[in-house]
This record gives C-alpha cells, structure tokens and sequence, in this order.
C-alpha cells in the first residue's frame, strides 16, 4: 500500500472513530520524542514536546502504530497507556 492510497494528496487527515488524525501525526510524534530525549532541551522544550505528544497519543493509538512498533524509551512507554 503507498501513502496516497491511504490519505490521498488533497486530503489533510483521515476520521477514525470519532479521532481526527492529521497528515504529518507519525512525523510530529518522532520530532516531539527526539526533543524529549535531547539532553540539550530546555526544560520548556520537553515539557512542550510532552504535551504535544501527550494529544497525539490516541490517534497513533487509533492507527494502531504501537501495536507494531515498540518504543525504546521508558519515558516514552510510561507516556502511551495500554
């Protein structure tokens, strides 16, 4: 399957269920957990990379991606609930 045939080139998100999940989530999430991870991030960054990532979690969650990709990080773990 390729990206279009999932989220066409004209449509900005796909409605699961009642989430919303917008293009570019997949890609917020690894930005916002590699700021959380940065020992040179500010206090300010991580906690704004945790909030953003805190609302992103149940549309990935929706997607399914953490049915499939595990995540390394025990702060990242501890974030996402089962």
């Amino acid at each position: 399957m390729k990206a279009e045939q999932v989220l066409p080139d004209e449509q900005n998100f796909v409605e699961s269920n009642g989430l919303v999940v917008r293009k570019g989530s997949v890609a917020a999430f690894i930005a916002n957990a590699l700021i959380l991870q940065d020992p040179n991030a500010s206090a300010a960054e991580r906690a704004e990379a945790e909030s953003d990532l805190r609302e992103l979690i149940p549309a990935l969650k929706q997607l399914r991606l953490f049915e499939v990709f595990s995540l390394k990080s025990e702060r990242l773990r501890s974030l996402v609930p089962d």
